[in-house]
């Protein structure tokens, strides 16, 4: 959507709601008072005509773009001696799929082809891989292989080529069992604690020690 259409549509959107809140203000609802006394300052009733027009104006441009409007399914790609060459929309999008399904790695869950006649040619496809892959690898390549095989098709005319990765089918969680060991709690650890064996050892050390330097008795007792 150009930059115009989004400003046109954003004004008879805000215009067509003060018009219809101003309006039902008035006629409607416990505010009759309130908006009557509104309606009667003097810019008041101006403005809310104004606001009208816009929108009525809207409703006849929608309606008469809807009665005349056609899509545009072929795309002119090339022209030659006068003459055109054209590609169909379908052509392009099956063209996409193609590609993106060959290695049997992802399927194609949507694509979208925006062209005007004689313009660019915008293809997006939305990409739905079977397993967990590399989205940038992936990506990458994809982008490369649609690129080339959409240019031997549009010419010059291939615009940006977009590619949006959904959810995988199937994710995949890369696990060693060699890495899996149970967690054991602090208080049932089974292995030696050096700290305290060291203090253990320390200890004995001193009391043997000072059993040695006791006095004995002849029959050997201290």
């Amino acid at each position: 959507m150009g930059g115009f259409k989004r400003f046109f549509l954003f004004v008879w959107s805000v215009a067509g709601i003060l018009a219809v809140l101003v309006l039902g203000l008035a006629s409607l609802g416990p505010w009759q008072d309130a908006g009557a006394a509104l309606l009667s300052v003097w810019w008041v009733e101006p403005v809310v005509e104004v606001l009208a027009g816009i929108t009525l104006l809207g409703l006849v441009v929608s309606l008469v773009r809807s009665l005349v409007s056609k899509r545009v399914d072929a795309v002119r790609v090339q022209t030659i001696d006068g003459g055109t060459i054209t590609v169909t929309r379908d052509s392009i999008a099956s063209q996409a799929a193609r590609v993106v399904e060959s290695d049997g790695v992802c399927t194609v869950d949507d694509v979208s082809v925006r062209a005007r006649r004689g313009g660019k040619v915008h293809v997006g496809v939305r990409v739905l891989p079977h397993a967990t892959v590399d989205v940038l690898k992936k990506g990458r390549s994809l982008h490369d292989e649609l690129v080339t095989e959409l240019s031997a098709i549009c010419g010059k005319q291939l615009g940006k080529v977009s590619i949006e990765f959904l959810e995988p089918q199937e994710t995949i969680r890369i696990t060693h069992p060699s890495l899996t060991t149970d967690i054991v709690p602090a208080a049932a650890t089974t292995h030696p604690d050096p700290v305290a064996e060291t203090a253990a050892a320390t200890t004995s050390y001193a009391v043997a020690e000072d059993t040695a330097l006791l006095p004995t008795d002849s029959d050997g007792r201290e």
